[in-house]
């Protein structure tokens, strides 16, 4: 699950493409698609959480692992769970 802070909640959609990246993974990206928009706000922090499912056959992405994802539309987040498997 991602944070998407609420300004950006509008450029999110269902199946909408993104990409994720690893800090480790020395370039490596993932395809990803937006699976579920949380659909209320975090009052503490102002975000609403985003799933992202992604192909997972080399086992790199790994539960708490920090990832960076950008949506098609220039969304960008930060996520401290990997995006599930297609």
């Amino acid at each position: 699950m991602a944070d998407v802070f609420e300004n950006e909640a509008p450029l999110i959609r269902l199946d909408q493409p993104a990409t994720v990246s690893l800090a480790y993974g020395r370039g490596k990206s993932f395809r990803a698609k937006v699976s579920y928009i949380q659909p209320q706000v975090d009052p503490m922090t102002r975000t609403l959480k985003v799933r992202l499912e992604a192909e997972n056959s080399e086992m790199l992405l790994r539960p708490d692992m920090y990832a960076e994802w950008n949506s098609a539309s220039g969304c960008r987040a930060v996520s401290r769970s990997p995006p599930r498997p297609f």
